[in-house]
């Protein structure tokens, strides 16, 4: 090419033989920094290079980018600064910068300026491609947002169980929890008619009742299902997720959430907005109770006789009807409802360019940031719905109990007492109130645990070992005050509290072993797997149910029909109320020689026959001859029991003339045909003279 003498060969190039003519460009993954080079030097450890390049400034493979701003000469002199190991579950081939990180299919991150990468526990994430990379894709179709698990179209909601977004369900499907419980009010209106008009009937449902009675299934249910409430919130509250080969068994059991939603088979995320579900979870029950008050009313109304005083009577009647619904519904619904409430509360952060970006689980597309507005209302509706069930409820619940607990103490059981009897009628008296602490106990296991580390708690520890702690100091309360009534509730309420702190302990187990095999080794020390522990978990569970079940059958298979007595205008036994003044239901008076040991014999009867009644008998509560007048007066009703010779006793003239007195109703017995009230009277004009004192 006209030239006199050789030229050095030039930056990226070189050329091992002599008297060639042209410099050969250095190979991928070399450099040549100085001219006349004779072979190109290999780039460093974390380089490469491209072909003819005088410098290593690009990440080799297995290394990204960190900062694409830097310089070329400071990615050489710093290359474990600049170039940094490519994270799990990413691909980074040469070249890799944090932007155009190969993300694996089954895995999401933030942004293009973060390195951290999440799994997706889905179908949506398909991961991302250098195709997709320019658009920051890394979901399916019609997925987008934190772990691809927003749904684009507003009438989709992202199944956990399909792990895509799907068509939402129509929104009819809520009229049929609905029309469940609606079903049930027309049930107990219907069971009303049926027992007035078949004597059959009422003799079955009588017997029913007294079955049900016997064997305290009040108790019973309500420690099972305050067992599975419980037991239903350690998926979101704790973060103890089943294997999913085992989670369908776990899905029957969230029925005893009484969920409206869960029931009709609708996704929040179909009601509309974060705020609606927030207002709709909150308030249903309410809404529900008025509905069934309306419906009570109406028929209660239109089989009425025309008085004003019985509007008034049928006015009550219902009201206290409606508060026995409210009281049970409110009690059912209430872990349900703090699910609802406190999804406001949890969030997730996600590593992201400058600072962490933090998203509501239960709306991913929004952010839990103070400063954005969709947050800030749904706060303050959150603190709204907390007072109102958080603190009123329980506060109701007392409220109730504090205004019933005279009529409960001295067993003078009034409309009002009965008609709340579901919170007070398991207990002994002097623990009458024990049924709020049942609930402040779920109202803690279900919703005040979730303010620890509201972000992160769901998947640490901490939740758990702090529900260890807390059921078992219940435990110790529960086995030292002794609430229940019967033996066989206070033993199933021990063992449902040993089953929960056992799946507890085993929730810790779960929780880890959801990590990874690896992991739950380490911990464990056995050959455990998070399938093995989780079928240890579901049988631990189950358990309960099955105790509850052999507990029943052995109540059934020993039951023994006690006779009682009832009312026959209502088929119950009768509501011992007693007068604000009285102390005793009957007062019973008779004459030693002749009707003690009838009289006694009677006593025994009725207390075996009506139990809680409280009777004055002299033998048991005469001290004094002197109170004979104050103790009739303190009974309700005097039984005479007239023998042979009653009027002749001075003490029995003294209680006769102080029940008239005192306008007592009297209720007389005798023995014979009306022979013996012949004598009756005879005796009587002889021996009640007007002076007699």
């Amino acid at each position: 090419d006209g030239q006199t003498e050789c030229q050095l060969c030039e930056l990226g190039t070189y050329q091992p033989s002599t008297k060639q003519t042209v410099c050969l460009p250095c190979e991928p993954g070399t450099f040549a920094s100085n001219p006349g080079l004779v072979e190109c030097t290999s780039c460093p450890f974390r380089l490469n290079s491209t072909s003819g390049s005088s410098t290593c400034s690009i990440c080799g493979n297995g290394f990204y980018l960190s900062d694409p701003q830097v310089e070329k000469v400071d990615i050489f002199n710093k290359p474990d600064e600049y170039c940094v190991f490519c994270p799990s579950n990413a691909e980074c081939l040469y070249n890799t910068t944090l932007e155009t990180l190969n993300i694996s299919p089954g895995y999401w991150r933030d942004s293009v300026e973060t390195a951290t990468v999440y799994r997706c526990d889905n179908k949506a994430c398909e991961g991302s491609s250098v195709e997709k990379i320019s658009k920051g894709k890394y979901c399916t179709e019609n997925h987008t947002g934190p772990l691809c698990q927003v749904c684009v179209e507003s009438s989709s909601f992202f199944s956990s169980v399909s792990g895509k977004c799907k068509d939402c369900p129509p929104l009819w499907r809520l009229i049929i929890p609905a029309s469940i419980v609606l079903a049930l009010i027309l049930v107990v209106i219907g069971i009303h008619i049926a027992s007035k008009w078949s004597n059959g009937y009422s003799h079955f449902l009588k017997e029913a009742s007294n079955r049900v009675s016997n064997f305290s299934l009040q108790a019973k249910v309500k420690i099972l299902v305050s067992f599975y409430q419980i037991i239903n919130t350690f998926d979101d509250v704790y973060g103890a997720t089943i294997d999913k080969k085992l989670q369908s068994w776990l899905n029957i059991l969230t029925i005893f959430n009484f969920g409206l939603l869960e029931i009709g088979s609708v996704p929040e995320k179909c009601i509309g907005s974060m705020k609606s579900r927030l207002l709709f979870g909150s308030l249903w029950p309410f809404f529900l109770t008025f509905v069934g008050f309306l419906i009570y009313a109406i028929y209660m109304f239109q089989n009425r006789p025309e008085t004003s005083n019985t509007k008034m009577h049928v006015m009550k009647f219902t009201l206290f009807r409606v508060l026995t619904i409210a009281t049970l519904l409110l009690y059912l619904v209430l872990p349900s409802v703090l699910k609802s409430i406190f999804a406001a509360l949890k969030c997730r952060s996600f590593d992201s360019d400058s600072q962490p970006s933090s998203y509501l689980v239960a709306d991913w597309s929004i952010r839990c940031d103070s400063s954005e507005s969709n947050y800030k209302e749904l706060i303050r509706i959150f603190w709204a719905m907390f007072t109102l069930w958080m603190i009123l409820v329980p506060t109701f619940f007392f409220f109730i109990l504090m205004l019933i607990k005279p009529s409960v103490q001295s067993q003078k059981i009034t409309p009002l007492a009965q008609a709340c009897s579901f919170l007070w009628r398991d207990y002994k008296k002097e623990t009458m109130y024990w049924e709020v602490f049942e609930v402040g106990r779920k109202m803690f296991l279900t919703g005040l645990v979730m303010f620890i580390d509201t972000e992160e708690g769901s998947n640490k520890i901490l939740r758990l070992v702090l529900g260890i702690i807390f059921s078992s100091f219940y435990f110790a309360l529960l086995s030292h005050v002794r609430p229940y009534k019967r033996r066989d509730d206070q033993n199933l309420a021990m063992i449902s509290n040993i089953l929960l702190l056992c799946t507890y302990a085993l929730g810790i187990l779960v929780q880890q072993c959801s990590s990874g095999n690896e992991t739950c080794q380490n911990i464990v020390g056995l050959s455990l797997d998070s399938y093995k522990v989780s079928v240890l978990a579901v049988v631990l569970i189950f358990s309960m149910l099955v105790i509850f079940l052999i507990v029943l059958c052995v109540l059934g298979l020993t039951y023994t029909p006690v006779p009682t007595i009832k009312v026959i205008t209502t088929g119950q036994a009768p509501i011992l109320d007693l007068p604000g003044h009285c102390n005793h239901h009957a007062f019973l008076s008779h004459i030693w020689s002749t009707g003690q040991d009838k009289m006694h014999a009677l006593a025994r009867k009725l207390q075996l026959y009506l139990p809680g009644i409280k009777i004055w008998l002299d033998v048991v509560n005469l001290e004094r001859m002197e109170d004979l007048e104050n103790s009739i007066k303190d009974s309700a009703v005097v039984v005479i029991f007239y023998t042979k010779g009653y009027f002749r006793s001075k003490n029995c003239r003294r209680e006769v003339y102080t029940a008239v007195n005192e306008d007592k109703p009297v209720i007389l017995l005798y023995e014979g045909n009306s022979d013996v009230i012949d004598e009756l009277k005879q005796e009587c004009v002889k021996y009640c003279i007007e002076n007699d004192t």
